[in-house]
């Protein structure tokens, strides 16, 4: 679930012109817009679909970008981490887990995955029966983790709409963007799990 978390901040945080000559320039078009932001808040519905298994699960939640640091809400539970440690907060349990970005967390950081993309993506663009939207797909030419993603940008707002990431077990998880906002002005401690404001959480330190 994490993983998946860490792609909608990721890819659905894109806000670029639509001109683009190609599917490729528009891909690495929006990375470079991404880039330049401070800070990224977005609010999106999730959902899971895999038609042979019979799941259709969906949800909502919101997250934080800013560099390498993260925070996501979703199913009353918060991920958090300011790019050193990583806080998993089950907030129904009152109970956070601590444990230190590994290899693969980094790996999965929002930043990573756009660079992982960036220099070996090959993207084309999809016919789509809705005018108002551009459509286009990725593949990466080194990354196996998932068999292609698909995502959709409105012409007008020139944002990501949704996207949908397929992976090779016949799953598909479709997130849809519903706000977008960026360069805000967040406090120094907004990425970091504050346990004094949880006076009656239980902390699991895995460190």
């Amino acid at each position: 679930m994490k993983k998946f978390i860490l792609i909608i901040i990721s890819i659905l945080s894109f806000s670029v012109s639509v001109t683009a000559q190609s599917a490729e320039d528009l891909f690495k078009a929006t990375v470079n817009k991404t880039k330049s932001y401070k800070n990224i808040e977005i609010e999106f519905e999730y959902i899971m679909l895999n038609e042979k298994a019979g799941i259709n699960e969906s949800m909502s939640g919101s997250g934080f970008m800013q560099g390498n640091a993260y925070k996501v809400i979703i199913n009353n539970q918060e991920i958090i981490s300011d790019g050193v440690t990583l806080w998993t907060y089950l907030i129904d349990d009152k109970e956070v887990m601590v444990s230190n970005v590994n290899d693969n967390d980094k790996t999965m950081t929002p930043l990573a995955i756009l660079d992982s993309y960036y220099e070996n993506v090959k993207a084309s663009f999809v016919n789509n029966d809705n005018q108002n939207l551009q459509t286009m797909e990725l593949k990466s030419e080194k990354d196996d983790k998932f068999e292609r993603i698909k995502i959709s940008i409105d012409k007008k707002t020139q944002k990501i709409s949704s996207i949908n990431v397929f992976d090779k077990n016949g799953n598909q998880f479709i997130y849809k963007l519903n706000k977008f906002i960026t360069n805000q002005e967040l406090p120094n401690n907004f990425f970091i799990f504050n346990e004094i404001q949880h006076p009656d959480v239980d902390v699991i330190d895995m460190r």
